[in-house]
């Protein structure tokens, strides 16, 4: 009875360090997101900006069919837009739902997006550095996410609401690889199964939102090389390694057909 309360304790205590230890670094790269980025909420509509408000209006107006032609035809019904991105206007969407005309509205959405991205980022690293110890681990996952979360690349995607496209994919893009990191990892079979789903349901999603989601299969390919559950050394090893990576390819094969 000792032994099991003394190691209940542990468990909890654990957990807690761990809840608190997130919810800093989810503060941290909030407040980090707001300081980098912050100032495009005084922003305005720009360019392509008004072709996106103004799909939104006529979706509210009666074309609602406008919505679902995304999923079949060229973004916005326009032949020029020649790309497959049927998620990116239900948000444009929501947003005009929300905010009106409002153009600091669609800003937030933005930073909203931009700071899940670096949250999941943290995440990822934080499984894959799982080998590092708790206290390395956390300070690693937390400084690449920083950079993450503060470089200059991101400036089209958060400060242009059209840019949006890149954020959305990578708010499905990297939960879906943190779940295949968690499933590879996972020994048990029933949860590491759910984990995977999951992950494959979330990839789908990325690759309706932005074209350059086709590169996760290779870094699922490659988890094995940095997992430290996953060796390549025996026959069945290999065969569990290419029953996990392969269905992550085979769901380009219907994306390049509609696409």
């Amino acid at each position: 009875f000792t032994v099991s309360t003394v190691a209940y304790e542990n468990q909890t205590k654990l957990k807690n360090s761990c809840d608190k230890s997130f919810g800093f670094a989810a503060a941290f790269l909030a407040l980090l997101v707001t300081i980098a980025y912050g100032y495009c909420l005084s922003g305005y509509f720009l360019a392509d900006d008004t072709w996106q408000v103004q799909f939104a209006y006529r979706v509210i107006n009666g074309e609602s069919h406008l919505l679902f032609d995304n999923f079949f035809k060229s973004y916005l019904g326009v032949p020029a837009l020649d790309f497959y991105r049927p998620l990116l206007g239900f948000t444009y969407l929501s947003d005009y739902l929300i905010y009106g005309l409002k153009p600091w509205g669609y800003y937030l959405t933005n930073l909203i997006l931009a700071w899940l991205a670096a949250l999941f980022f943290f995440m990822s690293v934080r499984a894959l550095t799982t080998d590092f110890g708790s206290s390395r681990s956390f300070y690693c996952a937390l400084s690449a996410a920083a950079l993450f979360a503060s470089s200059p690349l991101h400036c089209e995607d958060i400060c242009w609401i059209s840019g949006r496209a890149d954020l959305l994919a990578a708010v499905f893009y990297l939960p879906a690889f943190y779940l295949a990191i968690r499933s590879w990892q996972i020994p048990e079979k029933k949860q590491s199964i759910k984990l995977y789903c999951f992950s494959l349901a979330l990839y789908v999603l990325s690759l309706m939102s932005k074209e350059s989601a086709v590169g996760l299969p290779i870094l699922v390919a490659a988890l094995p090389l940095v997992c430290k559950s996953g060796v390549l050394d025996t026959k069945g090893n290999f065969k569990h390694w290419l029953k996990f990576s392969l269905p992550y390819f085979f769901l380009l094969v219907p994306y390049f057909v509609v696409r």
